[in-house]
């Protein structure tokens, strides 16, 4: 389970990270944080996100629409994506909640439902991301030229090594 200090944190995630980690506890559903924060906590430290996707059931977006005071928008018209949508703005960055996430790939929309579920540790709680491989095939399905470049970039970071590495039991 990566462990990441408050202090490891940028100071722009630190209260996304913070509010999240709070907030989440009132979910029903499994959550993820996805794409370049995902990335970030799963060793990619560059370039820095500039939002935090944060994917949940339809029935938690609504849930968090409601505690957040958001009000569900329309994203942009995409060809690629759709979901419940809505966006709460923190001080230094932006929370995109994504209920339901569906994705068009091989010619039909397709529910985004990570298989795996890592806990990110921090000081102000946990979070959840896909495994870095799991990650990696996300960001290649999206198949845009950030995600590409972020998938190529993931690859490249050296997998922690399973020699001293503590698991449970």
């Amino acid at each position: 389970m990566p462990q990441h200090g408050l202090s490891s944190i940028p100071d722009r995630l630190q209260a996304a990270v913070q509010f999240i980690a709070a907030e989440s506890v009132s979910l029903e559903d499994a959550w993820w944080i996805i794409g370049s924060s995902a990335a970030f906590f799963s060793g990619l430290q560059h370039p820095m996100p500039n939002d935090v996707d944060l994917l949940v059931s339809a029935r938690d977006a609504r849930r968090l629409f409601a505690q957040w005071q958001v009000k569900p928008t329309e994203p942009a018209p995409s060809k690629l994506f759709r979901s419940l949508f809505g966006i709460h703005s923190l001080r230094t960055i932006d929370i995109e909640i994504m209920g339901d996430l569906e994705i068009f790939a091989d010619g039909e929309w397709q529910r985004l439902e990570p298989k795996t579920r890592e806990r990110v540790a921090t000081e102000a709680g946990c979070l959840f991301v896909p495994a870095r491989g799991e990650q990696i095939s996300i960001l290649r399905l999206f198949g845009r030229p950030k995600d590409m470049a972020r998938a190529d970039a993931l690859e490249m970071i050296p997998q922690p090594s399973a020699l001293g590495a503590k698991f449970p039991g």
